[in-house]
């Protein structure tokens, strides 16, 4: 008999356009991957009974209520955690830090997605998985070749209102940069010309090949929130065999013990005349390895072991 697994998302939608990108990542394209492990996978149906359980994205009361509901239908329950709400900071208030410690000690444990959110998650809950931002490798299929180093395009994915990290490098990027971003970018203050492309998630793969080399500033980046980023951001590009130019966060770091062609900032003095130097001694991207760990198919097999191994079905 085929194990229930249901999951409980803040958004009703099945279009990816329509959802915040934590949800298409983490939930809606692992559900044909989850049936193919044998899961028979529901959606937004509370009033079912469950071997497992995973509740997404926001700590509220809402979902502190959801999950205490769901211990009575469900055999396990878990919480599905893409940003620290375990302690204030630029991203978390006070609320939000009383819901999600609550609702560590309502569920079974916790799905983070990095090692930083965990290391924060295993105050309040000693059952904790790593599930890093699966990718979809069919449909990141394309790969680039040919990258022009001596007069570069550079790219950047992600929401508007984090553009203005790239501020910094205005002078250099200049009419050099393509923005794949929600329109609200022309909103926002930004100290350079840029070519904008709608983000959608038909179109998404295709902008990414226009880039030749992605840069990915963040600063702030010893705040809580900051260092709890996912690799998703950086790995769209990697996954691509895009060259990347980024600061060090600890999901990127990671990363890079398996994708080669990245270089952090911090490392170079912010010089992004010296990252691309290092970018063009460095063999030619190859994305192996990446594809193979960050796979959907390799994240749903290591949270079905997760699962099993901690006899949960």
């Amino acid at each position: 008999m085929k194990k229930k697994l249901g999951l409980f998302l803040p958004e009703v939608s099945d279009d990816y356009n329509k959802v915040s990108a934590s949800i298409w990542i983490r939930a809606l394209q692992m559900v044909t991957h989850y049936k193919n492990l044998g899961f028979d996978v529901s959606i937004n149906k509370p009033l079912r009974f469950y071997d497992i359980a995973i509740v997404y994205r926001l700590a509220t009361k809402k979902n502190l209520l959801l999950c205490k509901a769901l211990r009575k239908t469900a055999k396990k329950v878990y919480f599905d955690s893409v940003v620290n709400y375990f302690v204030e900071h630029s991203g978390c208030n006070a609320e939000q830090v009383y819901y999600q410690k609550k609702i560590a000690e309502v569920c079974d444990g916790i799905i983070c997605s990095t090692e930083n959110i965990a290391s924060y998650a295993k105050r309040f809950n000693s059952n904790i998985h790593i599930m890093d931002d699966p990718i979809d490798t069919e449909y990141f299929h394309l790969q680039k070749s040919n990258i022009n180093y001596q007069n570069p395009i550079f790219g950047w994915s992600g929401v508007s209102s984090k553009a203005h990290f790239l501020n910094n490098f205005s002078s250099i990027i200049d009419n050099k940069i393509i923005l794949i971003c929600d329109e609200k970018i022309h909103n926002q203050k930004i100290d350079f010309n840029f070519k904008y492309m709608p983000w959608r998630y038909e179109t998404f793969p295709n902008h990414l090949m226009d880039c030749d080399i992605a840069l990915l500033p963040r600063t702030y980046i010893d705040d809580p929130y900051n260092l709890g980023h996912s690799s998703f951001k950086a790995l769209v590009f990697a996954i691509t065999g895009i060259p990347i130019i980024a600061n060090k966060l600890p999901s990127y770091e990671k990363l890079a013990s398996l994708y080669e062609s990245i270089v952090f900032l911090e490392e170079n003095a912010d010089n992004i005349d010296s990252c691309i130097n290092k970018l063009i001694a460095k063999p030619a991207p190859d994305t192996t390895k990446i594809r193979s760990f960050y796979s959907c198919e390799n994240q749903a097999l290591r949270l079905r072991d997760f699962f099993f191994n901690e006899n949960t079905i």
